[in-house]
């Protein structure tokens, strides 16, 4: 870390010179700034799509889990969208295991299994959104 060798460059800046530059490059700019103003206007009609409050429409919760006795839910610790499987179904997990991938925000959560058990199945697949508590997987209990 921080180890890479610096290579510091002394110049003079030099007006004539940057303004050959952009006439030299002047074709690939406007091509680059036509993108991105097409890319913003894009946004800005997504925006104008939400309600006049500026919200978007909530995404469906993960569906509400029952509990037998002698099960324990493993839960979403956050609100985003269940990322990926990390154990497969009759895996043994111990306490502290991550048991799925939960993304927020860009990053990516892992769920942990509250207790060691039989993990019995999941209750939501990828791609599903999640809230906190929404239960992901059954553990059987140990």
């Amino acid at each position: 870390l921080g180890r890479l060798p610096l290579r510091i460059t002394e110049t003079t800046f030099s007006p004539a010179d940057y303004d050959a530059f952009l006439k030299r490059e002047g074709e690939s700019i406007a091509t680059f700034r036509r993108s991105q103003q097409q890319a913003f206007n894009e946004e800005r009609s997504r925006w104008s799509a939400q309600d006049s409050s500026g919200a978007t429409a909530e995404p469906p919760a993960a569906p509400t889990v029952a509990v037998e006795a002698g099960y324990t839910a493993v839960e979403s610790p956050v609100a985003g969208s269940l990322w990926k499987h990390a154990v497969t179904p009759g895996a043994w997990v111990e306490a502290g295991e991550p048991v799925a991938l939960v993304e927020s925000m860009k990053t990516e959560i892992a769920v942990l299994a509250p207790e060691a058990g039989r993990l019995s199945s999941f209750a939501v697949q990828p791609g599903t959104p999640v809230t906190p508590g929404s239960t992901i997987a059954l553990l059987e209990s140990a």
